[in-house]
């Protein structure tokens, strides 16, 4: 059945996608494990034309991707 949620074309797309993988896991991650995406998504909210990142990381995330990088065993 079609989704017809907001972000129904992005579900159908990643079923597709998915498709391809001989194996595939998902998991939920809260959102402080997360932090950068939780930050892009929070920015995203904000942007009012199409926006694209190509070879440096957007100023507000250099931080938080830092403290990631830190955190890595």
């Amino acid at each position: 059945e079609h989704n017809l949620s907001p972000l129904g074309l992005l579900i159908e797309d990643v079923k597709v996608f998915a498709n391809n993988f001989v194996r595939l896991l998902y998991s939920h991650v809260k959102r402080n494990a997360n932090s950068v995406a939780h930050s892009l998504a929070k920015h995203a909210i904000h942007i009012l034309d199409f926006q694209v990142w190509m070879l440096n990381v957007p100023p507000h995330i250099v931080s938080i991707l830092q403290l990631d990088v830190v955190d890595l065993p």
